[in-house]
């Protein structure tokens, strides 16, 4: 079962309780056009199809929207995720 979300500079992730990794979601945070690019999004293959990825990115998007950043997707899960859904429409970078 996996835990509460933890944060690190430039990575937010879960872990089972075991301590093994479920999921992460990496960024670089950048002043840069107070944009931050995610670069990486990885579900261990035991727990792919719970929305496991999306709860990362959920997660990033808040963070995102606290600290008033855009994001821009270079990892192609995000991209997917940018162009379905409309709820990232506020942190989505205008080319996205």
């Amino acid at each position: 079962m996996a835990q509460a979300m933890k944060y690190e500079s430039g990575r937010i992730f879960l872990t089972d309780d075991n301590d093994q990794l479920v999921g992460e979601i990496r960024y670089t945070q950048t002043d840069k056009n107070h944009t931050w690019p995610v670069t990486h999004t990885f579900v261990n293959p035991a727990y792919r199809g719970q929305g496991i990825a999306e709860q990362l990115l959920d997660a990033l998007a808040n963070l995102a929207r606290e600290n008033e950043v855009l994001l821009e997707p270079v990892c192609p899960y995000v991209k997917q995720a940018f162009m379905r859904q409309s709820k990232y429409a506020d942190v989505a970078t205008p080319k996205h």
